[in-house]
C-alpha cells in the first residue's frame, strides 16, 4: 500500500494599493536635505550624473496592486521613485534597474544623488506644494487590523497625513 501526503502551506497575501517605498542612507549629505518639487528632481538613467555629487541615500520601490486588482507598471513604479527622491530632498535620482518580472513582484532601484559643485552650494530651492491630503487628519480602517490611511505617499503621524520625511 503506499500513502502520499501532500503538505501544503496557504499564507494570506498581503496586497497593498500603493507601492512601499525604502530608504537607505549610505552617505552624509553635503547640505541639508529640503524637500522639493518632483520637477525639480533630474532622472537619470544608468548613467552618473555629469555634474559632481555625492551617492547620499538607496531607494528600493516594490511593485504594488491597484484598488482594481491590476499591478502597477514600471512607469507607475518610476513615477513613485521620482516623487519620493523629491520629497527626501535629492537632487537628482539615478534609476539603477528593474528587477522581478514575470512570476516575481518587480522593484525599482535607485539612487538618491546630491550636487556638489558652486552652483548647488549656493541654490535656492523653491518650497515643495503641498501634497494632496496633506496636514489633514488620518481617518482610521476599520477591521482588526486597524490604522489609520493616508493618500498617496503621505504617512499618518501624530494624527496628521504628513510626508514620510522630515
Amino acid at each position: 500500500m503506499v500513502t502520499g501526503i501532500v503538505i501544503g502551506a496557504s499564507v494570506p497575501a498581503c496586497v497593498t494599493t500603493q507601492p512601499a517605498v525604502a530608504y537607505s542612507a549610505i552617505n552624509v549629505p553635503p547640505r541639508a536635505l529640503v524637500r522639493r518639487a518632483p520637477a525639480d528632481v533630474d532622472v537619470v538613467l544608468g548613467e552618473t550624473p555629469l555634474r559632481p555629487h555625492v551617492d547620499v541615500g538607496l531607494f528600493e520601490v516594490y511593485e504594488g496592486q491597484r484598488p482594481d486588482g491590476t499591478w502597477e507598471s514600471t512607469e507607475e513604479m518610476i513615477q513613485k521613485l521620482h516623487l519620493y527622491a523629491a520629497l527626501r530632498g535629492c537632487d537628482a535620482v539615478k534609476i539603477f534597474g528593474v528587477t522581478g518580472g514575470a512570476y516575481q513582484l518587480r522593484t525599482v532601484r535607485g539612487g538618491c544623488e546630491m550636487y556638489t559643485d558652486e552652483a548647488a552650494q549656493h541654490a535656492v530651492v523653491k518650497p515643495a506644494p503641498p501634497l494632496p491630503g496633506e496636514g489633514k487628519p488620518c481617518p482610521m480602517i476599520p477591521g482588526p487590523t486597524g490604522g489609520a490611511d493616508c493618500p498617496g505617499a503621505l504617512v499618518c503621524k501624530a494624527d496628521r497625513c504628513v510626508s514620510p520625511y522630515p
